[in-house]
């Protein structure tokens, strides 16, 4: 690619023409302004440099006084609608000193009052604050992100939004735009990871009630769940675990345990760090089962990578299910 084509292939992007032509009339008529405002100010004051001098500090004082706070705006604002109010301010403004200048009552003061409101407006309209993907992407192409600096300076540049179903790269690179070279690439690759959630266990321990006389009809199983996430990015994990008992006759049987009604033991909204194991467990206690009686314990369970909520994913090895037969011969 040349550098002439380089230096403009910005221009390719249609949103970016537009802002690019706004901005280009915007500061003609700014300059407009400023120049036609001192010599109005020349006018008003019977030739007074000193008159001139006050207007010009009026219009840089907020800057130097306001820089700061006009960044704090400028970052937690939405940048368009920003541009966009801060751009009606200006033309009003302009129109009132038109106005006054062109029915012959404008005095020295308004046109001071008007100059410091004028650039009081422009502190958020000068100001950076963060560059989002959103603003002026040069490359369309997914995982891809190019902005077009028009600012020497040092920047940081970090992921905000990660792609659905994965984390963000805490990562930041920082790079330096100085002028010596008509761009700057960025080396280091961000890198979004996702969680990855595995059945690591699922069993059950099994105790008979009393000392046995023959089959095994009464006694407690404690089932354990555990699920591991060996991926890079947190998951929140959510699902059930239920225990039903067929064929029982004349037995009864109960559960108890964290999160369990029913026999069936709910959880939701778990956060599983990478490497982290998420452990649950269910009691269930049966008493004179019937010869022949079935206990099932059905697991399901799915997880999603914060904050998106949009990609669910299921753990390796869910669903699941396991039983066991009462014998009681």
């Amino acid at each position: 690619m040349t550098i002439a084509r380089r230096t403009f292939r910005s221009l390719a992007i249609r949103n970016y023409r537009l802002f690019f032509a706004g901005q280009g009339l915007s500061q003609i008529g700014t300059w407009m302004q400023t120049v036609a405002q001192g010599w109005l100010v020349l006018h008003l004051s019977h030739d007074s440099g000193v008159a001139v001098g006050v207007v010009t500090a009026l219009m840089f004082l907020p800057m130097l006084l306001l820089g700061p706070l006009g960044g704090v705006i400028a970052d937690r604002v939405d940048k368009r609608k920003a541009l966009v109010v801060t751009a009606a301010a200006q033309a009003t403004i302009a129109a009132v000193l038109a106005t006054l200048t062109l029915s012959g009552v404008v005095e020295l003061w308004m046109v001071y009052a008007i100059a410091f409101t004028y650039v009081c407006v422009t502190v958020v309209d000068n100001t950076d604050g963060d560059l989002d993907a959103g603003d002026v992407d040069l490359d369309g192409a997914p995982g891809e992100f190019q902005v077009s600096i028009t600012v020497l300076g040092r920047y940081t540049i970090r992921e905000t939004v990660a792609p659905p179903g994965f984390g963000i790269d805490p990562d930041t690179v920082t790079v330096d735009f100085i002028g010596t070279a008509l761009h700057v690439d960025v080396g280091e690759a961000f890198v979004d990871e996702r969680p990855i959630l595995k059945l690591t266990e699922f069993g059950y321990t099994n105790t008979p009630t009393g000392t046995p006389t023959g089959g095994v009809v009464s006694g407690t199983t404690v089932y354990t769940v555990k699920l591991k996430n060996f991926g890079g990015a947190t998951a929140i994990v959510s699902g059930m675990l239920t225990v039903t008992v067929s064929n029982a006759g004349g037995g009864t049987f109960s559960c108890s345990g964290s999160g369990v009604s029913d026999c069936t033991l709910t959880f939701s909204g778990v956060s599983l760090a990478p490497e982290a194991v998420a452990t649950f467990s269910l009691t269930l206690v049966y008493s004179d089962m019937a010869d022949g009686a079935v206990v099932t314990a059905a697991l399901s369970a799915s997880y999603t990578t914060p904050p998106d909520t949009t990609v669910v994913r299921i753990p390796s090895g869910v669903p699941a299910t396991i039983s066991f037969t009462v014998q009681a011969d």
